[in-house]
């Protein structure tokens, strides 16, 4: 279906733009949003308000557009992929003062027609003082490790690398975010990584096939994209102990559910797993030049998350270009 451009507006969501619109009432009072990709539309997302102009529901306001994209995005649309209309029913207005995070299990039945994908997910504890950027508190975090990380979420994984750092109370942003940069690693002091904690996760749809367990971090990620080769089954944490093995050349995730996928299919989802970690780095990277002045520090805890992540450094700009 034609997009309105004349009429549409862009946003930003994670490490991608959007163009979005919202059609006038139509006869029966049904006004649609529509959303598709700035830079390669493919698959369009439409979500329709019914009666909305004639109830006390809340204006569709980017903040509104914003959720409805992660939730579509959660939910296995592909923006720059082919596809039929992308339908989702609009959700309730987002509320800033409460700060609800996903449940540990997804309780929807199992979508068979939904594409299986493999994720990073974070498990953070509550964080019990405040620091200086929007963050959640009082509250177990756990969220999926990727390029679509609100700045709450963010907020939430550098006030936990503060905690850890010992950060000192009523510190400034630059100060704080200076103590994170010199984290120490005992057994590589040249070479220092974040210890974040997050696993594995197998998802279809809204269902979750296998999750992680206690004990996990972020950077054991490239065990999974190294198991076709080394054959060592990875490390997801144990309670409740998921893992994946090759059997008979497919690879069986093993976890209160079976699921076997061919070897094509798993490089599939270690390569979105990749890209994840990709993308996470560069929003990451958005977010620090909007809290950290400090270039020196910007760059010193850049560096850190990518090697991290087994990202290659941040190249360096062009000559000419700043």
């Amino acid at each position: 279906m034609t997009f309105p451009r004349s009429k549409s507006r862009t946003i930003i969501v994670g490490a991608h733009t959007y163009r979005w619109a919202v059609s006038g009432p139509d006869e029966r009072f049904v006004q649609r949003l529509r959303v598709e990709h700035a830079t390669a539309p493919a698959q369009q997302l439409v979500c329709a308000f019914h009666n909305r102009l004639h109830s006390d529901d809340a204006p569709i306001t980017p903040a509104r557009v914003r959720a409805l994209i992660e939730r579509a995005l959660l939910r296995g649309w592909q923006p720059t992929i082919r596809g039929p209309l992308f339908e989702l029913a609009p959700c309730p207005p987002p509320d800033p003062t409460r700060a609800v995070l996903p449940a540990a299990w997804f309780t929807e039945p199992e979508d068979l027609t939904a594409p299986l994908s493999l994720e990073s997910w974070t498990s953070l504890d509550p964080i019990r003082r405040g620091f200086p950027w929007v963050h959640y508190t009082n509250t177990f975090g756990r969220f999926r490790i990727w390029g679509g990380c609100s700045d709450i979420q963010i907020g939430t994984l550098f006030a936990d690398l503060a905690a850890a750092q010992e950060a000192p109370p009523g510190s400034s942003r630059d100060e704080v975010l200076d103590r994170v940069s010199r984290v120490e690693n005992v057994d590589a002091p040249e070479e220092p990584i974040f210890y974040i904690r997050a696993g594995r996760v197998l998802r279809r749809g809204d269902t979750i096939l296998l999750n992680h367990g206690c004990c996990t971090s972020l950077d054991e990620w490239v065990e999974w994209r190294d198991f076709l080769e080394s054959g060592q089954s990875p490390w997801n944490g144990h309670d409740p102990g998921s893992t994946a093995v090759l059997e008979n050349d497919r690879v069986v995730f093993v976890d209160q559910r079976r699921v076997e996928v061919s070897l094509s299919e798993y490089t599939r989802l270690v390569g979105a797993l990749e890209q994840d970690a990709s993308d996470f780095a560069m929003r990451v990277e958005q977010w620090l030049h909007r809290h950290c002045r400090e270039a020196s520090v910007r760059d010193r805890i850049i560096d850190i998350l990518r090697r991290t992540l087994s990202l290659p450094p941040t190249p360096p700009p062009a000559p000419g270009r700043s």
